[in-house]
């Protein structure tokens, strides 16, 4: 009786694991935009990467789940104190989902890490500007979804970029 209390017990505690591991994964092509990275932490789609893979969607072009370092576009640090930049663009595959997570960008004493007082200093990257928005206007005519989180339309995206980004997203 001891072994069987035991045993319930232990399948009612790794069930959910179990099912997890046998359930299978999705493709799904999410456009991940984080245009604020300073660093290696991705604090800005860390939550957004997370569900996924706690999901088991996978990228259909690595097929493998997704990773915080690589499957977005945006500011990429290097270690070596050099950045790369990859803009959204409709040269890529058709997503099915694009994600803008953050725009607010990256700023010089940020990404040296000299900002101690907490001042803006110059902007290395950020905003969305209008080659972006017109990929994604055709990416929602292909079908994606687009989702932006509430700062896409701040600093430092101008002005013209945030009314077009209102009118394809049909918001004031």
């Amino acid at each position: 009786k001891f072994f069987s209390i035991i045993f319930i017990i232990a399948t009612v505690l790794f069930l959910p694991v179990i099912l997890w591991f046998i359930k299978p994964a999705f493709e799904l092509n999410v456009a991940i935009i984080d245009k604020t990275v300073p660093n290696i932490e991705y604090r800005e789609h860390e939550g957004l990467v997370w569900v996924l893979n706690n999901e088991k969607f996978i990228n259909p072009v690595s097929q493998k789940p997704y990773s915080y370092e690589k499957d977005y576009y945006g500011f990429f640090p290097e270690k070596n104190g050099n950045f790369t930049t990859i803009n959204y663009n409709s040269s890529n595959v058709k997503p099915d989902l694009v994600y803008i997570t953050d725009t607010y960008g990256v700023y010089d004493s940020d990404f040296r890490k000299t900002n101690k007082t907490g001042e803006r200093s110059e902007l290395l990257y950020g905003g969305i500007d209008s080659n972006e928005i017109e990929a994604m206007r055709k990416s929602i005519y292909q079908g994606s979804t687009v989702i932006a989180e509430f700062n896409t339309f701040a600093t430092p995206t101008n002005i013209d970029a945030r009314r077009e980004l209102y009118d394809l997203l049909g918001i004031k």
